[in-house]
């Protein structure tokens, strides 16, 4: 009987019966898991585990997958434990060492921020303690980078933070929540491109926008959540420039709303473009594991990571991508 939560042990009246196929592939991945890296197995039993508890636990919460059958989609929907294949980090292995070699006058923008140099590995427990801190786990194969091929450095722009670090003004230092984003564990909230309305941002950058914009920048605000409260048209301060006395507008608070961290919650700092214009890894939600840019700074908004053919990008397929138009230009 599996463990209950708790110290002791919990009969559990409903009971949770695996069929034989069901039976034989799980035992089947087990193996597989294990042979993949040692103690990896583990991990996938512990998950399959969980489920099953929650399944016995609480069976009406799960959806009805066939007549009075239902589904435990947890996993399935959203792979706790899987991997990169090892083929696929030695050919970036090999493409970097690659575009090191040709690439020795650094000719690639920004390179010379990295110099095409790695930083050694993450440990486990570095990875498991940013984890747990934050209520997350890495995707998976981003996990895979920090754990076994670098724990930052030679990377798009000017390269890979380290896990847990952002740099500024060529320094790094640690983030932690309300850095980057309000709550690291909270779904990212975007589905697509993100930006006010071209309209609003254009009259704004002339001058005073009209009711109109403004009306159509508080709904574009509220439909990824962000509802404003109305203008108290109180002081709240004064301008740190001139002196004079800030009054609360509307404008304040859509700008303020706009460029909040809670727009990039769900998401943890890669990399930079430089000028404020950062890179993040979605963590939770539904783009999780896909990269995103954060152009605000450039009045761009937030964009998904894409190149030709491919509208999103895991953190493999976005390295891979810079190998490749690197070295094309390197080559070219």
């Amino acid at each position: 009987m599996p463990r209950a939560r708790g110290d002791g042990f919990r009969q559990i009246v409903t009971p949770v019966i695996f069929a034989d196929q069901a039976r034989v592939e799980a035992l089947d991945s087990l193996a597989g898991y294990e042979g993949r890296r040692r103690g990896l197995g583990e991990v996938f039993e512990a998950e399959l585990n969980a489920a099953i508890l929650r399944v016995a636990e609480e069976p009406l919460a799960f959806p009805l997958y066939y007549r009075d059958l239902r589904c435990e989609l947890a996993l399935a929907a959203e792979p706790l434990v899987c991997w990169a294949d090892e083929a696929m980090w030695d050919r970036v292995r090999e493409k970097l060492a690659r575009l090191a070699r040709e690439d020795r006058e650094f000719r690639v923008p920004c390179s010379p921020s990295h110099e095409y140099r790695m930083k050694p590995v993450a440990t486990e427990g570095e990875v498991a303690f940013i984890e747990k801190r934050h209520g997350i786990r890495l995707p998976d194969d981003y996990r895979e980078y920090v754990l076994t091929f670098a724990n930052g450095g030679a990377g798009p722009y000017h390269g890979v933070y380290p896990l847990g670090y952002y740099k500024d003004a060529g320094e790094l230092f640690r983030w932690d929540e309300g850095v980057f984003a309000t709550s690291v564990a909270k779904p990212f909230a975007l589905r697509g491109p993100w930006n006010l309305p071209a309209a609003y941002i254009e009259e704004n950058l002339q001058g005073d926008a009209t009711p109109q914009a403004e009306r159509d920048a508080v709904d574009c605000l509220a439909r990824v959540g962000l509802v404003l409260p109305p203008p108290t048209g109180k002081v709240i301060g004064k301008n740190p420039f001139t002196g004079e006395a800030l009054v609360e507008t509307l404008e304040m608070l859509i700008m303020n709303a706009a460029y909040s961290n809670d727009l990039m919650n769900g998401t943890v700092p890669i990399a930079t473009q430089g000028c404020n214009l950062g890179v993040s890894l979605v963590v939770a939600g539904a783009e999780r594991g896909n990269v995103w840019h954060d152009l605000r700074a450039d009045s761009a908004g937030i964009v998904p990571a894409s190149r030709s053919g491919m509208p999103r990008l895991t953190f493999l397929q976005w390295y891979e991508a810079w190998l490749d138009d690197s070295l094309a230009s390197v080559l070219s």
